[in-house]
């Protein structure tokens, strides 16, 4: 067994010793992608250099990381290989970062359905990209039950068409029989006639995103999931806009429950807002065996629940539903900024949805525009919908028992002091975290005021923890340079 872990180890490293990093972009040997795509290996890098490419390329290679480089997208448009995208890929996990795709677009007989990233290999990861003005922005398939798609942090906006015979069978994404699809702090909205989302997924995760039609889109559902499965829509912030065509907003085994059951939809701390005269919010087909709705805001004139038979298990709880969007208490949904107002009712009221899994249902992120996350800090009570309130910026007082924590000045800068109210001096562990928990560090103190360098700390936010045996407390800070 030794012999055979060593020669892994060997091989592993003969593998990453190989592997290439290839530059392209106008003042390199190599001037657009596809002049590499037949020279990449398996694990290579291809980075691109920011600016625009009217260039398509074909990636047959695993393991592949294809990003854009430099201040700005490296944007490609215009250019379709194949008759399917810009980016053709029949690779396995492929990571696709900071590239920009536009303009794709093939002829009404051959489909209409030209990709910004038509993905037909295995897993794929993409992050960090702006898909926009393509018949499709993303086009996932054949069907592989062992390919898992994950996109994070990328915005998807005017995807699809409205002329030609295939009108609202384009969408932002399409996400084909994969066995997982996950969608995180995105922001896709404005498709046009298809769907903002549609997933054929076995097991779906739509996770902490902006999903919106806003004043002048002009999709058919924000959310499409038709064949069913295991689906978790939680933290979301959802808007069906006055002119879509579809009066309904999320639907949920429309097409035949054919993926593998149980079919299950937990929807949970989503805010949804409706501003169409009429709109059924929910589509849920027969068959469906399980729906947890648990803390949504569903706000705005609507028909909540289209049921074609009861669920087996239906699990609803704390949930604020009504015609009228203003008793809500966002700040302002007219410019869509749900957040909620220090005197909304839905303040500290919510229920603990529990597990599906071994993924909690609780959430620990919000969408932050445009295509960011932070941390959700829960104090008290988890609130209802997609946002936790917290007081007006300044020094904000988290208290456990008798412990609490100040800090201060908020944004900081070079320095940030933390004040501890530990009466007994008990001894206070402080571990600071980033955006993506990572744990930047980490002491234990007695003392009760402690100043942190935060010079060599990036913009952006964190978190600070204080652990003591009455307690914990958890602080959001904001770092600005």
């Amino acid at each position: 067994m030794k012999k055979v872990t060593l020669l892994s180890f060997v091989l592993l490293l003969v593998i990453s010793s190989n592997a290439t990093v290839w530059l392209v972009g106008p003042t390199r040997t190599y001037l657009v992608p596809s002049s590499v795509e037949g020279l990449v290996a398996n694990g290579d890098t291809v980075e691109i250099d920011a600016g625009i490419y009217n260039d398509c390329s074909t990636w047959n290679a695993d393991s592949l990381l294809l990003e854009g480089v430099g201040s700005g997208y490296a944007h490609l448009e215009n250019a379709v290989c194949g008759d399917k995208g810009i980016f053709v890929i029949y690779g396995t996990g492929i990571k696709v970062e900071n590239i920009e795709f536009s303009g794709a677009a093939i002829s009404d007989g051959l489909g209409e359905n030209g990709a910004g990233i038509r993905a037909q290999g295995g897993s794929l990861t993409v992050r960090n990209c702006y898909i926009h003005n393509n018949q499709d922005g993303i086009l996932e398939g054949p069907a592989d039950t062992v390919t898992d798609i994950l996109i994070e942090n990328s915005i998807f906006d005017f995807n699809g068409c409205d002329t030609g015979t295939e009108v609202g069978y384009e969408h932002n994404m399409y996400i084909g029989d994969a066995r997982s699809f996950t969608l995180r702090y995105s922001y896709t909205h404005g498709a046009i006639q298809g769907h903002d989302i549609k997933t054929r997924a076995h097991k779906n995760y739509i996770l902490y995103n902006r999903i919106m039609d806003d004043s002048n889109g002009t999709a058919s559902r924000n959310i499409d999931i038709p064949n069913g499965g295991q689906a978790i829509i939680m933290g979301n912030i959802i808007e069906k806009g006055p002119n879509a065509p579809n009066n309904n907003s999320i639907e949920f085994g429309l097409e035949g429950f054919v993926n593998p059951g149980p079919q299950n939809l937990y929807m949970i701390n989503n805010t949804f807002v409706n501003d169409r005269s009429n709109c059924g919010f929910l589509d849920l087909e027969s068959g469906t065996d399980t729906l947890q709705f648990i803390n949504n805001i569903v706000a705005g004139p609507f028909v909540i629940f289209n049921i074609g038979s009861a669920p087996t298990v239906m699990d609803s709880a704390t949930n604020w539903i009504t015609t009228d969007t203003a008793a809500v208490g966002l700040v302002n949904p007219v410019f869509y900024n749900y957040r909620l107002l220090a005197s909304s009712a839905a303040i500290n009221v919510g229920s603990v949805a529990g597990y599906y899994d071994t993924l909690s249902l609780i959430p620990d992120f919000e969408y932050v525009d445009s295509a960011l996350e932070e941390p959700r800090v829960i104090i008290g009570n988890i609130d209802i919908g997609a946002y936790e309130y917290i007081p007006p910026t300044g020094i904000k007082t988290i208290s456990a028992n008798n412990f609490s924590l100040k800090v201060y000045p908020t944004p900081a800068t070079i320095e940030l002091t933390v004040a501890i109210a530990n009466p007994e001096n008990k001894p206070t562990t402080l571990t600071l975290f980033d955006i993506t928990g990572r744990e930047i560090m980490s002491f234990t103190t007695s003392k009760s005021l402690v100043d942190i360098n935060t010079n060599s700390l990036a913009p952006g936010i964190y978190m600070l923890k204080g652990v003591m045996e009455d307690g914990v407390v958890t602080e959001r800070v904001s770092i600005v340079k």
